[in-house]
């Protein structure tokens, strides 16, 4: 029987070494293509990975259990890249590592002509969200790639619910604007 994350948390702030673990095999997957989505930086959300799994090992016994443990892991890892971006921002010596992995063909794949087209669909689809202001970008990331009810999404971000639909509703407007025929391939 699978422990809940709750349990897992509760295990782990008592002493249980292989309860962090659970937690980090668990949720770790979501958390990195979260990370990568906002920052758009492999290395950057690798570093930013190991902050928030440091952060919530720090302040486990912080965790009240009202609710659920992925909003606030999300919540953490949304501070951590508040705080990353505030700190590139204050050192301007710094040189932006921004590096956009190209979509790889798989050499099996039946048809590499559409896979092709796909990989260049996704591309877009990333740059149009890079564009976006970073609220939407984030309740996007959140509801859309990250399966977070608007109410979830409304905790990690720090706002209200309407707020959360506001964003969303605005983010899928702009996207609609700058990707017009990918809409029409949706219809």
């Amino acid at each position: 029987m699978a422990c809940s994350d709750e349990s897992l948390v509760a295990a782990h702030v008592a002493g249980d070494l292989t309860a962090f673990d659970a937690l980090v095999r668990r949720h770790g997957p979501g958390l990195y293509g979260y990370l990568l989505r906002m920052t758009g930086h492999r290395h950057q959300a690798e570093d930013l990975f190991q902050e928030v799994f440091r952060r919530i090992h720090e302040k486990a016994a912080s965790f009240s259990g009202r609710g659920a443990f992925r909003a606030w892991m999300y919540a953490v890892a949304s501070r951590a890249v508040i705080d990353a971006a505030r700190k590139r921002r204050r050192d301007q010596s710094v040189v932006d590592m921004r590096i956009k992995e190209g979509e790889r063909l798989d050499p099996a794949t039946a048809n590499p002509g559409a896979e092709a087209i796909a990989a260049e669909r996704r591309a877009r689809v990333r740059q149009a969200l890079d564009a976006l202001p970073p609220r939407q970008r984030e309740t996007v990331i959140l509801v859309y790639y990250r399966h977070l009810s608007h109410a979830e999404a409304a905790r990690v971000i720090g706002c209200s619910i309407g707020s959360v639909k506001r964003h969303m509703f605005r983010a899928l407007r702009s996207l609609s604007e700058r990707l017009p025929d990918l809409r029409e391939d949706a219809e």
